[in-house]
């Protein structure tokens, strides 16, 4: 009953939980860690939803990589070169964002839309564990300003975040009782976790993100126009291919891990860029409504 409410009312109940987080008071300087603990979980409960039957992972590995690397690595330089003689600050910012990962919640939106959730999960994989080594090196170079953020510290931060709940799942999984728990409220977990990790967020920034409502509008606009544009871009990339393979690869571009952008945000770069980013969750959970109408419905081919 409660996975099948987690479910439907996925994006309603983030949505929700953006506006909570401007009315309730921010919890001051555990924000970061309760942000990154959170993520933790919910990283580490949706790596149960992998399939490593040999016959599925090689069927689906060779497009998900090249996929990969054209959605992760090729487009976020696009986006950031096509930018950069027009704005620094959006360039870097929606390289960055675009940097991210495909979302926790990608395969199962995947599979609610009757796509191909084993590739779905396969680049989620992926495009995780690629985020270890361009995030942390890129990061840096990208920013022009005096930053002062560290290589390793980034590189740590994702290690904690991305790597070892990999590891520590793996046992666990042998357990026939702790993965059937696990797959079943992976949904409940997922959806309680993101709506804390956007509350923490929201909240702590709470005064910044008020605090120029012009700004806010135009920051809604351009990340609603950009996620708009990653689940066009996702759509066409392999345009030849089945029409349940376009929504994976649309699903697993548009909807990816704002969490995690939002976690960094707060730990190592400016406050305009992380404001930037916590509006972005707005726009994140709103487009999800349009994309459920237009896959649910079949109005593409």
């Amino acid at each position: 009953m409660i996975n099948r409410i987690s479910s439907k009312y996925f994006s309603v109940i983030l949505l929700a939980s953006c506006f909570l987080g401007l009315l309730v008071p921010e919890v001051g300087k555990q924000t970061a860690v309760l942000i990154l603990f959170f993520l933790f979980v919910v990283i580490f409960c949706s790596f149960f939803r992998l399939d490593f039957q040999k016959e599925a992972f090689i069927h689906n590995s060779r497009k998900a990589t090249f996929y990969t690397v054209l959605r992760f690595i090729v487009i976020p330089f696009a986006c950031y070169y096509l930018l950069a003689p027009f704005s620094s600050f959006y360039a870097f910012t929606l390289f960055f964002l675009a940097l991210m990962p495909s979302a926790v919640s990608s395969p199962a939106f995947t599979n609610m839309f009757g796509a191909n959730m084993n590739l779905s999960l396969i680049i989620l994989v992926i495009s995780s564990f690629l985020v270890i080594l361009t995030i942390p090196f890129l990061t840096p170079h990208y920013l022009h300003m005096e930053s002062g953020i560290r290589v390793f510290d980034l590189f740590k931060t994702l290690m904690l975040t991305v790597f070892v709940p990999f590891i520590l799942h793996l046992p666990l999984r042998k357990s026939q009782k702790i993965d059937r728990w696990m797959r079943i409220n992976l949904p409940v977990i997922t959806l309680i976790s993101l709506s804390l990790i956007f509350i923490f967020a929201i909240a702590r920034n709470k005064a910044a993100i008020l605090g120029n409502l012009p700004q806010l509008v135009e920051f809604l606009l351009v990340s609603a126009g950009f996620y708009a544009s990653l689940y066009v871009a996702g759509w066409f990339l392999f345009f030849r291919q089945s029409r349940e393979n376009k929504i994976t690869y649309s699903v697993s571009s548009g909807m990816n891990n704002i969490g995690l952008a939002v976690s960094l945000a707060a730990l190592y770069l400016p406050a305009q860029i992380c404001v930037f980013l916590i509006v972005s969750e707005f726009a994140w959970v709103g487009i999800l409504v349009p994309v459920k109408y237009v896959f649910r419905n079949k109005c593409v081919n």
